[in-house]
């Protein structure tokens, strides 16, 4: 496979998998947002691979910039320019590195995490793309080190993404839709006073009260 069929088969692979996945990714961001992630993802990743398929460029940092522009624009919103910033930070990597190779993807995966921290005036742990980012980029750099071929930093990164990601998906699987939050009712707590007013005992199996 040529470098930039590598840019063309990655963006029919994305494609192809935010379109299958895109009622469970709604339904996950659903826990915390407002459900679009999956239409927005599909939408935007097959406008990419449209792309590709009517662009002469021959060089993988071109199809990578042109993936990013395409997601840029198809996206919308904040999640458009930060998900496109990952390619388009790749693509600058590759043009430095002249090759993708063990040095351009750790060090296009560090520059697009930075670029989401400025953008997205965020930090690890707040649910965001970083909390991806972060770890891939960090496994990237550790396998760069550790003189591991392109293959191996590849996976490096993509385990330590999915990893966060799992972690995420469990911490918020069990959380109300946060659409229920206005109309939130705590369970009553039933209080004992004594004849002077004082509360004596309380009764109750949640202990919530409103602030």
């Amino acid at each position: 496979m040529t470098d930039a069929a590598f840019a063309d088969v990655w963006a029919d692979r994305l494609a192809a998998r935010f379109a299958a996945e895109e009622e469970r990714l709604g339904a996950l961001d659903a826990l915390v947002g407002d459900g679009d992630h999956g239409a927005t993802m599909a939408r935007a990743f097959a406008a990419a691979a449209t792309a590709l398929a009517t662009d002469p460029a021959p060089d993988l940092a071109d199809r990578l910039a042109a993936i990013g522009r395409a997601v840029t624009d198809a996206a919308g919103g904040a999640s458009g320019p930060l998900t496109a910033g990952l390619f388009l930070s790749l693509a600058q990597a590759v043009r430095e590195h002249r090759a993708l190779e063990p040095r351009s993807l750790a060090a296009g995966l560090a520059a697009a995490r930075d670029l989401v921290v400025r953008m997205g005036r965020c930090a690890p742990g707040d649910k965001t793309l970083l909390d991806a980012l972060a770890p891939a980029a960090d496994a990237a750099a550790t396998a760069l080190a550790r003189g591991d071929d392109l293959t191996a930093t590849w996976a490096a990164a993509v385990g330590a993404a999915a990893g966060a990601l799992a972690i995420y998906v469990l911490l918020i699987r069990d959380l109300p839709d946060f659409r229920t939050l206005g109309d939130y009712r705590p369970p009553v707590v039933s209080e004992v006073f004594d004849r002077e007013g004082r509360v004596v005992g309380e009764f109750y199996t949640q202990k919530r009260r409103l602030v």
